[in-house]
């Protein structure tokens, strides 16, 4: 299947915008998934998530068409839970059309502003590459398989027996409860146990918590050489924008 970097919502009225946006994305070296790619094999619905699952970041085209879409909504619902999600929108879109859940992002020009998506996608790709939450989309029932209901990445079966811990480990990185005491610049704690005790399906659940307290939580990716942009002109300048520092800025940590 095509492993895709960059997921494009948008609404199918608008088709020549959103290649036109695929193929400058496509241009910096970016591998870049939108619905041509589907195939006649296999569920629409079913691709679409699985596309969506493995995207590093979720851009959407706001336009006239995408904001009444049900199609495109529930993309960008799937982007914004993983915060993977950058916002674009066609110049003559009233940006007072876009959903009331999303006012707060600047929705920047497709036409006079792709070097800002760009910026954006590369920031969110990067954060995507460094953490996974480990949350994946049940397989289409064609492909899926009995063992699958009970794995911890689909998260079917309702977490219990652990809450516990789970509070212990909430409470632990939150440094509150028993924890309560001096700020800690690093800590870490060890979980071990035989295979099959829930060990990942507890830490999915930690992360989720955290992610609702505005921390960058999750598992460290391990991205093969294939996950890599293209070494670029205009990626490196973005990469430099990024992250040069003066001498007197302060790092936040």
């Amino acid at each position: 299947s095509v492993v895709a970097h960059i997921f494009i919502s948008y609404s199918s009225r608008y088709r020549e915008l959103t290649e036109k946006l695929a193929e400058y994305l496509e241009g910096c070296g970016l591998d870049v998934y939108w619905d041509t790619g589907l195939s006649s094999l296999k569920e629409f619905d079913w691709q679409l998530n699985e596309q969506l699952r493995i995207a590093g970041a979720v851009v959407v085209i706001w336009t006239e068409g995408a904001v009444v879409s049900p199609w495109v909504r529930h993309e960008v619902d799937y982007g914004a839970a993983r915060q993977i999600l950058v916002h674009a929108r066609a110049e003559d879109l009233d940006p007072a059309k876009i959903p009331e859940a999303f006012h707060k992002f600047d929705a920047h020009n497709v036409g006079s502003e792709r070097e800002k998506i760009l910026s954006d996608v590369l920031a969110v790709r990067e954060g995507r590459l460094l953490l996974e939450d480990k949350r994946e989309a049940l397989p289409g029932p064609g492909a899926r398989t009995p063992t699958m209901l009970l794995q911890a990445k689909f998260g079917l079966v309702p977490f219990t027996g652990g809450d516990a811990i789970l509070g212990d480990l909430v409470d632990w990185s939150l440094a509150r409860g028993n924890y309560v005491g001096p700020r800690r610049r690093a800590a870490g704690r060890l979980i071990h146990g035989a295979g099959g005790l829930g060990k990942t399906r507890l830490l999915i659940e930690v992360a989720e918590i955290l992610r609702a307290q505005s921390w960058s939580a999750g598992f460290l990716a391990r991205p093969g050489a294939g996950d890599q942009p293209e070494d670029t002109a205009e990626t490196r300048t973005l990469r430099r924008k990024r992250y040069s520092v003066s001498a007197g800025d302060k790092i936040p940590h």
